[in-house]
């Protein structure tokens, strides 16, 4: 799998959760909220250092 399909896998997978927000915020699921959105930032993370990293190498 190359870089750019990892990191649109990637953010379909957070596209996905942001719907799991919203559905926690519909029912005032605060917990769920706050559960959701640590995951959503553990695949940014990573996900966030490829696009630093290999994006500027795209660009030469």
């Amino acid at each position: 799998m190359t870089a750019i399909d990892e990191l649109t896998r990637e953010r379909d997978m957070v596209v996905n959760m942001i719907g799991g927000v919203r559905s926690a915020h519909t029912v005032g699921d605060v917990d769920a909220m706050a559960e959701v959105a640590r995951g959503i930032a553990a695949v940014l993370r990573p996900h966030t250092e490829v696009e630093e990293r290999v994006f500027p190498l795209l660009n030469r």
